[in-house]
């Protein structure tokens, strides 16, 4: 009788393990599947820490190394908006890395940071677009040095290096395309304003109307082929700023490809970023 049992225990043992070696096999395989298929963001990213360029402070940083698990050939520097941080534009790596798999994508925070933990580029005057021209000017340079550094570390060319920003950090991004010493890969401006008044007009370049930005401009002799864009109902950033910098990198014969997104508010959408992605593939060399 005991035998018996013995013998019917050892099968269900057996059976037993049979089942828990199948669910280990499944569970393996389901691993492995939800490995391939992670953004990319989730994985391979790591947070810098703060970073002095002459005194002017960028708030830490975050990277996400290229999706093809190679050494970066390629290096895109993506600048948030006003009163947003680096976190929220990691998307971007999900989205561009299949386009640009041999590229890192660096995150930066802006330079002045907020109680509520997010961040700006400079500052806006209380109840007024009105902004600070010399903190463009500022945080322009500080991404100028930071970019620099990143190359190194990286062993990325300029012509390699792509710079993109919205809202505020699109205007920062415009000041990096005309203060790089060399052409780089390119530069996407989401929603952002020019500023390239002439040294004696930057203090009052606020107060200035349109017309006489216009007359006061002082655009460097670069080369960096510029991208801008923007929604045709931006209720932040109005798209006569779009218009202005369009015109004014005409006029100044620079390279410069423009869309205006039909309907589009302050914000970013698969069309826009379409063009962005469009953008790059063109200017890669």
């Amino acid at each position: 009788m005991s035998r018996s049992i013995f013998i019917g225990a050892s099968r269900m043992n057996k059976k037993s393990y049979g089942v828990l070696v199948l669910l280990c096999i499944a569970m393996i395989a389901l691993f492995i599947i939800a490995f391939a298929a992670r953004p990319p963001y989730l994985f391979s990213i790591f947070q810098g820490e703060e970073f002095d360029t002459e005194g002017v402070f960028l708030h830490s940083y975050h990277i996400v190394e290229p999706l093809n698990g190679k050494p970066a050939k390629r290096m895109m520097v993506v600048l948030h908006g006003a009163s947003n941080s680096s976190q929220e534009m990691l998307p971007f790596a999900r989205l561009w890395g299949p386009y640009f798999p041999d590229t890192v994508f660096v995150f930066p925070n802006g330079v002045l940071s907020d109680i509520d933990g997010s961040y700006k580029w400079y500052k806006r005057h209380e109840n007024s677009m009105d902004v600070d021209v010399t903190g463009v000017y500022q945080a322009g340079h500080a991404m100028l040095g930071f970019i620099h550094v990143m190359q190194e570390r990286y062993r990325v060319s300029p012509e390699d290096t792509g710079v993109v920003g919205f809202s505020q950090g699109g205007s920062v991004a415009l000041q990096v395309a005309m203060g790089a010493p060399d052409k780089l890969w390119g530069v996407a401006s989401y929603a952002g304003i020019l500023f390239a008044e002439s040294e004696e007009k930057r203090k009052s370049a606020q107060t200035l109307s349109v017309n006489e930005r216009f007359e006061n401009l002082d655009i460097p002799d670069f080369q960096t082929p510029v991208l801008l864009v923007q929604g045709s109902k931006d209720k932040v950033i109005a798209p006569q700023h779009f218009e202005f910098a369009r015109d004014a990198l005409l006029a100044h014969k620079r390279d410069v490809s423009t869309a205006l997104i039909k309907g589009l508010d302050h914000d970013m959408n698969g069309k826009s970023l379409q063009y962005g992605i469009d953008f790059f593939t063109k200017t890669r060399k």
